[in-house]
């Protein structure tokens, strides 16, 4: 089964997104990779999933400049992409 991910606000300001990830049964954790369009990352961290989901607020290391992003969570089964639009 791959997750379902949501994230919101989608625009985000580039400080922060929240992040709920469901159906991710059989994984301790996931892998969080945010990309900009070059395809360089600018932020990356590991999250832990309960019960077989995931929710957090991601706290990115620098304010996003405005643009688009790819919010890409991965483990081993899977690998779920969304677009974050960065408007600030």
């Amino acid at each position: 089964m791959v997750p379902e991910v949501i994230l919101w606000p989608n625009p985000s300001n580039g400080q922060f997104v929240e992040l709920n990830v469901s159906g991710a049964e059989g994984a301790d954790q996931v892998e969080l990779t945010v990309l900009d369009l070059a395809g360089k990352l600018v932020h990356q961290q590991q999250l832990s999933v309960t019960d077989g989901l995931v929710r957090t607020t991601v706290q990115f290391d620098r304010t996003l400049p405005a643009g688009q992003y790819f919010l890409r969570i991965m483990n081993e089964g899977y690998q779920v992409t969304e677009r974050l639009i960065v408007a600030n």
